[in-house]
């Protein structure tokens, strides 16, 4: 005969329950982390020392959690306001000689030697395929904006 009770099992049970996917945004001031895994919800410092450990962050000591039924909304809100602030999008068109529309100015795959001196006096070039700075809303997952692009930083920005 079996020696586990009832009990025992409702332990196993509530264990199960207990162990929840859990998805968080870490900010730090050099990157944001997305991260998620499986965790144990009863235990809050598990939870954070989980995702820090995911994110490879464990040195982090001092920590703020947001209690607020708003949060989500309100970091977007914060994160456009940032953005608008210190980010700024520049787009730089190459128009080769004896080019006078839209399609052909725009069907340019590649630029001119000076063209790229010049970009490469102002900034970085950079892969952009799992690009972590702010990238102007370029795509960096499928390339499907290109494989490359340039970035700086201005004034710390």
């Amino acid at each position: 005969m079996d020696n586990k009770s009832t009990s025992d099992y409702l332990k196993i049970n509530n264990d199960e329950e207990e162990h929840q996917l859990v998805r968080a945004l870490i900010r730090t001031m050099n990157n944001n982390y997305d991260v998620s895994d499986k965790i144990n919800i009863k235990n809050e410092k598990n939870i954070l020392h989980s995702l820090f450990q995911k994110a490879q962050l464990s040195s982090i000591q001092h920590y703020e959690i947001i209690h607020h039924i708003k949060a989500n909304e309100k970091i977007l809100e914060f994160d456009k306001y940032i953005d608008d602030q210190y980010s700024n999008k520049i787009g730089f068109i190459f128009q080769r000689l004896n080019q006078t529309n839209e399609n052909e100015i725009l069907s340019n795959n590649d630029m001119s030697i000076e063209m790229k001196n010049f970009l490469n006096s102002i900034s970085e070039r950079i892969e952009l395929k799992d690009f972590n700075k702010y990238r102007g809303d370029l795509d960096i997952k499928t390339n499907e904006h290109g494989l490359y692009s340039y970035f700086t930083f201005y004034e710390n920005h």
